[in-house]
């Protein structure tokens, strides 16, 4: 894999130990690159190359785009999540810290983010995504981060941090946003726009209707249309790819081999009402299925996406719960033994997850942005008849969104 240049720059002053925080700034959000064929944007791209060499890439996202937006930190890696979660609490009650802090609030987050980074036994690396949202060049003070972590504009000053294998990275299209505590805080690298040449498209197979391809290639196009997006990308290389990578950006030793995450905790929530009975004309789904007779994947989503709307009839599902619990469905059928059966519950506006598998389902639809995007295809081109839908008028689909679909959970029980 030949990286941009500016990765490349980054990883030549990390090793000869300029910095340990790099300011990024320019086409962070509109730039794509191609990745093992597909177009990535540049938080993807570098978490892609820092997954190689650190035990965990967290990022911090935001989820609306004004400045009362709620922050959230990511893990796409599908264990990474579990690794923080248990390094971290370990910090917590070794320092006695009763109160578990709120990971909704930016200050908490920086501080969970430094106090993992602080305790031994990990390589970290953490994207902050928009840093301007920390401190504004406009404002006097900017976000303090909690749980006695030293200011953001420090951490590049600490011994212990400078000495370790952790990297963070400040993601910003215009330097003139960031405070300038900020901007000096770490080692500025600029980002030029780039934009992937799109293949050739390649003759289209006589067959009625658009192809899987054709169907990610709209989810796509889509996704690289908000400036805020990221497009799915495939994670893995070559074997010898991955050990020259592994290498390429580590100070120390390499680490033995991370311990498996622990089942997820079970977390309360009400069961989703039982979907409305059908008439026998109309039944969409055998009541049990042999080991060796289960229906094709597509008509298995299709079904449940049907069923999951019969229990929520009435759109337009802003928070896509009918979706999320179809897919919990057939991922429960498909790959038991890594989900259960899963709850979805909204929590102040947002979807918690709860069940066996919870952890590894929430990481693997968020991580992967064109699942949700697929998702709204399929819900979004819906009209929801007066009165909602009942088993008499049931939705349809459109085609390439269920594609689309079907293509990304083929993609997870390969992986699985």
């Amino acid at each position: 894999m030949n990286w941009p240049q500016w990765i490349e720059t980054l990883k030549e002053r990390y090793l000869a130990g300029e910095s340990s925080v790099f300011v990024l700034h320019g086409a962070v959000r509109t730039g794509r690159w191609d990745y093992a064929g597909d177009p990535v944007d540049c938080p993807e791209l570098l978490r892609l190359f820092l997954e190689r060499s650190r035990d965990v890439v967290g990022i911090l996202r935001w989820e609306m785009a004004d400045w009362e937006a709620t922050p959230r930190l990511d893990f796409p890696g599908i264990e990474d999540r579990g690794r923080f979660t248990r390094h971290v609490n370990a910090r917590l009650i070794l320092d006695g810290v009763a109160q578990r802090p709120d990971s909704r609030k930016a200050p908490e987050l920086l501080g969970l983010m430094w106090l993992s980074m602080d305790t031994a036994g990990m390589d970290h690396a953490f994207l902050l995504d928009q840093a301007q949202r920390l401190h504004h060049a406009r404002k006097k003070r900017g976000v303090e981060p909690g749980l006695g972590a030293p200011p953001l504009a420090q951490w590049n000053q600490h011994p212990a941090f400078r000495e370790s294998n952790n990297v963070v990275v400040l993601l910003v299209e215009s330097l003139d946003e960031l405070h300038p505590s900020l901007v000096a805080a770490g080692s500025v690298i600029q980002v030029p726009e780039h934009q992937v040449q799109a293949p050739a498209p390649a003759p289209a197979p006589v067959v009625a209707g658009p192809s899987t391809e054709d169907a990610m290639a709209e989810v796509e196009a889509a996704l690289s249309s908000a400036a805020d997006t990221p497009v799915d990308a495939p994670s893995h290389a070559t074997a010898s790819q991955e050990v020259e990578d592994a290498l390429s950006l580590r100070r120390g030793p390499l680490d033995d081999d991370p311990v498996e995450p622990a089942p997820p905790e079970q977390e309360h929530s009400h069961e989703p009402p039982a979907a409305p009975e059908l008439a026998p004309t109309r039944t969409l789904v055998p009541e049990t299925y042999a080991p060796d007779a289960l229906p094709p994947l597509s008509e298995e989503l299709e079904t449940a996406l049907r069923l999951a709307i019969l229990r929520h009839p009435q759109g337009p599902w802003p928070l896509r719960i009918p979706g999320r619990e179809a897919l919990a469905q057939v991922l429960g059928t498909r790959a038991p033994n890594f989900f259960g059966a899963l709850q979805f519950t909204e929590v102040e506006g947002q979807v918690r997850c709860s069940g066996p598998g919870a952890e590894r389902f929430e990481e693997w639809y968020r991580g992967d942005i064109a699942v949700d995007a697929a998702v709204g295809m399929a819900l979004g081109a819906l009209e929801t008849p007066e009165g909602g839908f009942h088993a008499d008028n049931l939705p349809s689909f459109e085609p390439p969104a269920m594609r689309a679909l079907t293509r990304r959970v083929e993609k997870l029980l390969d992986s699985l």
